[in-house]
């Protein structure tokens, strides 16, 4: 009867050891998808945030179309251009010198094409820029 169980114990362990093989090559499968599954949702996310920036670049250029319709195409003479130029702060600085001393070039181009006055002068005498 010894031999006998020996056989059981035996032929038992072998099926737990089976058992035990499936178990874990069913885990590695979930495992396996489940880092697939993460791989696909980070892809997606970096997807998503890269739609996100083209919709916000888009609609900033959107704005940017808008104000220049409003401005009537940028500087250039018109009403809404010249009161622009007209414009001074409190300590007579013109958009001339906000342009200049903060090294908007473009800007300084638009306003001197406008017809921004280059001997503009602020409260503290200095002129809008080193002409």
């Amino acid at each position: 009867m010894h031999l006998h169980d020996t056989q059981h114990r035996a032929q038992q362990q072998q099926q737990h050891g089976a058992e035990l093989a499936a178990l874990r090559a069913q885990m590695e499968q979930q495992l396996a998808a489940a880092v697939a599954a993460g791989a696909e949702a980070r892809a997606t996310a970096a997807r998503l945030d890269s739609l996100q920036q083209q919709l916000a670049a888009q609609q900033q250029q959107q704005q940017l179309r808008a104000a220049q319709q409003q401005l009537g195409g940028g500087m250039g003479g018109g009403a809404l251009e010249q009161q622009v130029l007209q414009l001074q702060a409190q300590d007579g600085q013109a958009p001339l010198h906000f342009a200049v001393r903060n090294g908007h070039t473009a800007v300084v181009a638009k306003l001197l094409d406008a017809g921004a006055r280059t001997d503009a002068r602020d409260k503290k005498h200095a002129l809008g820029g080193p002409w």
